[in-house]
């Protein structure tokens, strides 16, 4: 992970992601929309929050645990190849 100092919703999107990665390594799975998944990942944000603050690569004043959650409820999902053209084909 590079060296940032960073405010925003981008890097709590980014720790989300990380967090939700962590929880596939540890479990061999993604997290299900569960609340104790969805809990375990809040938890693993926190801790990489405070382990990245530690060595002063990433700053991040407060998990949002909802922005957490829901990276981790609709990591499963996955959005057809078909949908994302067009998706992008009207915009």
């Amino acid at each position: 992970m590079p060296d940032l100092k960073l405010f925003g919703r981008s890097e709590q999107l980014h720790l989300a992601v990380y967090a939700v990665h962590a929880f596939r390594d540890e479990t061999g799975a993604y997290p299900e929309n569960k609340e104790e998944d969805l809990a375990k990942v809040v938890e693993l944000a926190k801790t990489m929050a405070a382990d990245l603050k530690s060595k002063d690569k990433l700053y991040i004043e407060e998990v949002e645990e909802q922005v957490v959650r829901n990276v981790a409820a609709y990591s499963t999902c996955s959005i057809t190849s078909m949908s994302a053209f067009l998706g992008g084909f009207i915009a």
